[in-house]
């Protein structure tokens, strides 16, 4: 089998040297493992554009998008820009506690996205397909106060914000 990935994907990466995470000019997280760098991959878009979960915010009428890394960081700030408004997206994943034990039960596996509204903006759609163990176990998800969980087997993803979820 031969994968070709296109150049014009134009990824970038955000991480904290346990696993990373990339993401298109389009705002989609298209690859992450979880909790490690050879974990099962939680989003794996970049090998399946069809069927490949993917986590995407975006400003839905932007017009141009621009992003750069916060200096000195893997932190990826990406802004979408339209007649009706700005959206910015900051993206990061912290590093876990230095005194977390590897029993804890509750992990700090992480990608933070951060949406900020500086002026006016027409709608944001914030757009998940999840897929646990490289796309293979097809989750069972709950709608939470605050978010929403997703899990198979031992597997479980949560997506937690402020703004709750609607289907």
């Amino acid at each position: 089998m031969t994968l070709a990935i296109e150049p014009s994907l134009d990824l970038a990466m955000v991480g904290n040297c346990s696993y990373a995470a990339l993401i298109d000019r389009a705002g989609r997280v298209v690859w992450c493992c979880l909790p490690r760098f050879d974990s099962p991959a939680l989003f794996c878009r970049l090998l399946d554009a069809r069927k490949g979960p993917f986590f995407q915010v975006e400003a839905v009428s932007s017009r141009e998008i621009s992003r750069e890394y916060l200096r000195d960081t893997l932190v990826l700030r990406t802004r979408f820009e339209g007649e009706e408004g700005e959206l910015l997206v900051t993206d990061f994943m912290p590093l876990p506690p230095e005194d977390r034990d590897e029993g804890d039960d509750i992990k700090c596996d992480r990608i933070t996205r951060r949406l900020e509204v500086p002026r006016r903006s027409d709608d944001v759609k914030v757009s998940i397909c999840i897929g646990l163990d490289n796309a293979r176990a097809e989750p069972q998800v709950t709608l939470t106060p605050e978010g929403c969980r997703a899990a198979s087997g031992e597997n479980c993803f949560v997506l937690s914000t402020p703004g709750g979820l609607r289907q």
